[in-house]
């Protein structure tokens, strides 16, 4: 799966959204970190990437990975959330974890590191 995340997360960072589709579920489950709740399913998915890279442009550094017993993928990430003139406005850390349906992603959910 660590190479499919490595796809996922180099399309992210160049807002390729056509490459993310190519690696997400129909029933995808995101987390929508920037408006609040989430957002299902392929057309919402897509609407929320294209709202989200109009207005930011989020830097993802992935620093580790780790399979977890339930078949998810845990990933820890340093993340830079920029304006469109490259203004830092938020810098944290955070873990993904990547739940798989037929190597399709199909669920991330987030936690904010302390």
């Amino acid at each position: 799966m660590k190479a499919i995340l490595d796809r996922f997360y180099d399309a992210y960072q160049r807002q390729d959204l056509p490459a993310i589709l190519d690696l997400v579920d129909n029933q995808i489950n995101w987390p929508d970190a920037w408006e609040g709740g989430r957002v299902v399913g392929r057309r919402a998915f897509t609407d929320y990437m294209r709202r989200q890279f109009n207005a930011v442009h989020p830097l993802i550094v992935a620093t580790h990975f780790e399979d977890l017993p339930d078949g998810k993928v845990r990933v820890e990430v340093h993340q830079s959330i920029e304006d469109r003139e490259g203004n830092i406005l938020v810098e944290t850390e955070v873990s993904h974890i990547f739940t798989f349906v037929d190597h399709l992603i199909v669920r991330v959910d987030h936690e904010t590191r302390a």
